[in-house]
């Protein structure tokens, strides 16, 4: 069968099928390549060694072509490129030049290589002082036990159609509590119904114990990358259709991340500012599904030093996870468990 190496498309969602291939280019390891319908497209070389399947260690001479985790990039990024406005969560890659994405984001070209090494790095000051690493292990130890357990441990790491299936309240509120501080969002079923079940089991069940903010800037903060690439490979095909835009992603609203036409998960974000925009952009807009109702001050004081770096890597944190993100970007702030603000 021919299949066409093509060096440059317009974003769309890769995501691995039957396996990768590898693409050569003068007698050279180029780039990896995910097999499409007759059609190979070159993306960057990920170069790691497997260790555990749910872990991965940096190694600079072997190229390995992508393992069977899943590596959806997320939110704008891919493949080591970003759109930089836009909360998506999309497998994209660089259109050729500079060009405008529809949601008002600019593609900015970025590293070819999913891991680069940087050198020198300096611990940044931020969230990951703010609360001592005996505090955080000690919440998530309480985390874990809070959720009932071995139940716990399978709704998350084995979720069932009839756990997925399972109605939220009409109205519930979740405290985060994270290494800046505690907020509390409200979430409300008649905004967005699928969008809000699934927030339900993930916050039900402590998905998001030990997830990093890897982005905040002055629109928005997002987060949802667990931190486990194993965990994360469990989730990456268990998107939800989209929900309408019922509501207006205002100051303090929360609404799903996500790449295109039925591809919500479990990014999620929290506008810090108003974005109309994001009403209607990006293949339907984002359909708020809660509201901040108490602790924006943490929101806020959420550790931005990184700036959007970090979302350019997505790849990379979904391949490597929290040991990434501690070793390129730290400093960031994390959350360190979520339970249910009793009515």
């Amino acid at each position: 069968m021919a299949y066409v190496i093509r060096p440059a498309m317009p974003p769309v969602c890769l995501k691995p099928s039957s396996g990768p291939r590898a693409a050569t280019r003068n007698n050279k390891p180029a780039r990896t390549a995910v097999r499409q319908p007759n059609v190979l497209y070159r993306i960057p070389v990920i170069r790691t060694t497997p260790h555990p399947p749910d872990s991965y260690s940096v190694e600079r001479t072997s190229i390995i072509p992508l393992y069977p985790v899943s590596v959806r990039g997320n939110a704008p990024l891919t493949h080591e490129t970003s759109c930089a406005r836009a909360p998506c969560t999309k497998l994209c890659r660089r259109p050729p030049g500079h060009v405008k994405r529809k949601c008002g984001g600019s593609w900015q070209a970025g590293s070819r290589r999913a891991v680069r090494l940087r050198q020198g790095s300096q611990p940044a000051p931020g969230g990951a002082q703010r609360m001592s690493q005996r505090t955080l292990s000690a919440l998530l130890a309480v985390s874990t036990l809070a959720c009932g357990g071995a139940k716990a441990h399978q709704a998350i790491w084995e979720p069932s159609v009839s756990d997925l299936a399972v109605h939220a309240p009409d109205s519930f509120r979740v405290t985060f509590e994270t290494s800046a501080g505690e907020f509390v969002v409200a979430f409300y079923r008649d905004l967005a119904p699928l969008g809000v079940d699934r927030i339900y089991h993930l916050t039900r069940y402590n998905f998001y114990a030990g997830a990093r903010f890897f982005r905040v800037n002055p629109g928005l903060v997002q987060f949802g990358l667990s931190g486990q690439p194993a965990l994360d490979s469990v989730w990456a095909d268990l998107s939800i259709p989209d929900d309408p835009v019922v509501g207006s992603n205002t100051r303090g609203t929360i609404s799903f991340a996500k790449a295109g036409p039925g591809t919500r998960n479990t990014q999620v974000f929290i506008n810090r500012q108003d974005n109309p925009l994001y009403d209607t952009c990006c293949a339907g807009g984002f359909p708020p599904i809660g509201r901040v109702v108490s602790g924006m001050e943490t929101v806020d004081a959420l550790f931005a030093g990184h700036g959007e770096s970090p979302v350019n890597y997505q790849d990379s944190i979904t391949m490597l996870g929290n040991s990434f993100l501690d070793e390129q970007y730290p400093g960031l702030d994390t959350i360190a468990m979520t339970r249910a603000v009793e009515p």
